[in-house]
C-alpha cells in the first residue's frame, strides 16, 4: 500500500466498485463484515483458551493440588505435567519429590526418574536462572547422600548445574555461593575460594535483604581465621 501505483489502482478499483452497486443503508453495508469481524474474535478466543489459557489453569490448578495434598503430591504433578506440557514447573517440583522418596529408599529407577524430570525442566526452561539453581541445589543434596555409587556423578552435576545458573544470573549472591558449595563438595578447593569470595562480595554489595546471604552459608564461606603463634614475652 505505501507504493504509489499500487495504492492509486487500489482506490481506482474502490472507487469503480462503489459505483456499480445499488445504493443501501451504511448499516447494511457494515452488516457482513461486523459479523465476520465477531466470528473472527470468537474464533481467536477460543484457539486462545485451549491452548494457551486453559493449560495454564488447569496446570496451576494440579500445583496446587500437588502443594496442599502431600500423600498423592507426585500423581497431581504428573497430572500437571500432562496438563500443560510446556510448563517447567511440574518436572522441576517433581524432581524435588522424587530425590526425597530416593533419600528415603534409594533405588535406581527413582533416583533415573529423577533425573529425567530435572532433564524435561531444564529443556522447557533452558534460560531460567532458577530452574538451573534448583537442578544444581538437588544433584548436591543426593551427592551429601554419602551414597557412593553416584556422589561423585551427582557432585559434578551440582557444578555443571549450578555453574550455568551463575552464567544466567551473575550477580547474584545465593546463586554463587550455591556453585561454591558444589566446587568444594567435588574438591575443587581453589575454584571454590574464588566463587565463594565473589559470593561474599556480592553479599556485602547486595541492598537487599532477601538476597543476602544466610549466617549458616556465611560460615560455610568465610576463610578460616588464620592461628599466629604467641609472641614471645
Amino acid at each position: 500500500i505505501g507504493l504509489p501505483a499500487v495504492a492509486g489502482s487500489f482506490w481506482l478499483l474502490v472507487a469503480i466498485g462503489l459505483n456499480h452497486t445499488s445504493p443501501v443503508r451504511p448499516w447494511a453495508v457494515l452488516w457482513a463484515p461486523a459479523w465476520a469481524a465477531v466470528a473472527l474474535m470468537l474464533m481467536l478466543a477460543v484457539i486462545c483458551y485451549t491452548t494457551a489459557y486453559g493449560p495454564v489453569l488447569r496446570c496451576q490448578r494440579r500445583l496446587e493440588l500437588a502443594r496442599c495434598d502431600l500423600a498423592h503430591s507426585e500423581e497431581h504433578l504428573k497430572e500437571a505435567a500432562v496438563a500443560d506440557p510446556l510448563a517447567p514447573e511440574p518436572p522441576r517440583e517433581l524432581a524435588g519429590h522424587l530425590l526425597a522418596r530416593w533419600l528415603h529408599r534409594p533405588t535406581s529407577q527413582t533416583f533415573a526418574e529423577f533425573e529425567t524430570s530435572i532433564e524435561i525442566a531444564l529443556r522447557l526452561a533452558p534460560n531460567s536462572a532458577s530452574t538451573w539453581l534448583t537442578a544444581g541445589e538437588l544433584y548436591r543434596k543426593a551427592a551429601e547422600s554419602g551414597r557412593s555409587e553416584i556422589a561423585h556423578r551427582a557432585a559434578e552435576e551440582a557444578v555443571r548445574t549450578c555453574r550455568k545458573a551463575v552464567d544466567l544470573y551473575p550477580n547474584d549472591a545465593l546463586t554463587t555461593a550455591s556453585l561454591a558449595r558444589a566446587l568444594r563438595l567435588a574438591g575443587k578447593e581453589a575454584e571454590f575460594r574464588r566463587a565463594a569470595d565473589r559470593a561474599l562480595r556480592l553479599h556485602e554489595l547486595t541492598p537487599h535483604k532477601d538476597k543476602k546471604l544466610p549466617l549458616v552459608v556465611l560460615d560455610e564461606l568465610r576463610p578460616a581465621p588464620s592461628r599466629s603463634s604467641p609472641q614471645e614475652p
